[in-house]
């Protein structure tokens, strides 16, 4: 009896160091996705999935309206960019942006015949017969409406939507993004908890996905031990500032969000939320009769708030020009980094290279946007970092000087 004992005291260790084991690995992988989350690149940015019926020309053609409307939406930052007279103009010629599309099936989830899973479920307990010798019953099933089965992609030229929204005076909001670190805390009938990104909640998935509509990287804490003891559901739920930033500053984001969800007595969703940017802060309410909506409401409030803070508008007079000193530039790869980099940016029309000495490289750019919208721009990427020249006094003070980052 000791032995048998000792081995099921053994197999308990053994579990119990197997769980802390993923715990510390899926936490390993948590921290690196959101040490580079940072400045995040979003991904297929022109790319728009819309689900559809049929391969039919008339349903592709409203397929691609309502994929453009997405995708101008995504990229200026306006959720109402649709009622704006330039934004239907856009819209009407939306089918001269496509640079290609293509159908996929969508995965379908299988289910089992409702009776046979009864069947099996009361033979494991011994009603079969029972079940057997009842009378029939006639039960009416509601037909399901009939669901997409594919999905439309649709690449749109990033060149061309850009061009044109610079001519209609409209804001382009690039690739770089700020990560947003979001606590949510929720209350679950009379109880109140901080979500884990590690369970598999629908809420957690509808926020993901509706943030990547908008196109907002959002990361989630770990909710570690390390967290526990930095952050409980009270200092989100009360909205304690200070405890929710120190709790922040392991993740290093460029924004943080603390925000609370419940349903009130009438069922009533209602939701507010907490931004802190540096020295910004910014509170918002909302309140829907479902719990998406609700969602989703506070998603656009944020994506509108960091689309005016990025997003560039072209600008005129000699804010459109600016020269821009690069250190650390050691070869000829370091070279094309930096100048494919520069390019990559939507606040920068041209870039030219205007002096090269030793390791150092000038740059003459013309801009789009403000000067501070350049800079904003580069302080969200991992590729330069703002340097103070001591012998740079008595520059002028369009000029920049930065590093290359190894």
């Amino acid at each position: 009896m000791t032995g048998l004992n000792h081995g099921m005291t053994v197999n308990r260790m053994f579990n119990s160091q197997s769980s802390i084991m993923n715990k510390f690995l899926f936490s390993i992988i948590l921290i690196m996705i959101c040490s580079s989350a940072f400045g995040t690149t979003v991904k297929k940015l022109y790319e728009i999935s819309i689900p559809v019926y049929s391969q039919s020309s008339k349903e592709r053609k409203e397929a691609i309206t309502k994929a453009f409307e997405e995708l101008l939406i995504k990229v200026t930052g306006k959720k109402d960019i649709g009622e704006l007279e330039e934004g239907q103009a856009l819209l009407k010629k939306s089918h001269r942006y496509i640079r290609s599309f293509r159908y996929e099936a969508i995965e379908k989830k299988t289910t089992e015949n409702l009776e046979s899973d009864a069947v099996g479920a009361v033979d494991e307990q011994g009603f079969d017969t029972e079940i057997k010798n009842m009378p029939a019953v006639s039960v009416a099933i509601e037909a399901e409406e009939p669901q997409p089965e594919q999905n439309l992609i649709i690449s749109f030229d990033e060149k061309a939507v850009k061009n044109s929204l610079w001519r209609s005076k409209l804001p382009v909001w690039g690739k770089t993004r700020p990560a947003t670190l979001v606590w949510l805390a929720v209350q679950d009938q009379n109880s109140r908890r901080l979500i884990d990104s590690s369970e598999s909640l629908p809420l957690l998935e509808y926020m993901s996905k509706y943030a990547y509509k908008r196109g907002v990287p959002i990361v989630y804490p770990l909710l570690d031990l390390e967290d526990q003891i930095n952050l409980n559901v009270t200092d989100v739920w009360g909205g304690f500032k200070d405890s929710v930033i120190s709790a922040s500053e392991r993740y290093q984001p460029e924004a943080i969000v603390a925000a609370r969800l419940y349903q009130d007595p009438f069922g009533i969703w209602e939701s507010r939320w907490s931004f802190y940017q540096d020295s910004e802060e910014l509170q918002w309410r909302s309140s829907a009769p479902d719990q998406d909506t609700a969602i989703q409401e506070g998603i656009d409030y944020l994506a509108d708030k960091l689309a005016e803070h990025y997003a560039h508008v072209p600008t005129s007079g000699n804010e459109n020009s600016t020269l821009i000193t690069i250190s650390d530039v050691n070869n000829l790869a370091d070279y094309d980094k930096v100048s494919r980099y520069l390019s990559s940016l939507s606040a920068i029309k041209k870039v030219f290279v205007s002096q090269v000495q030793m390791n150092e490289v000038i740059y003459q750019l013309d801009l789009r946007g403000s000067k501070n919208a350049l800079k904003q721009a580069i302080s969200l990427s991992k590729v330069l970092v703002e340097v103070e020249d001591p012998f740079a006094i008595d520059l002028p003070e369009s000029r920049f000087n930065y590093r290359l980052m190894p």
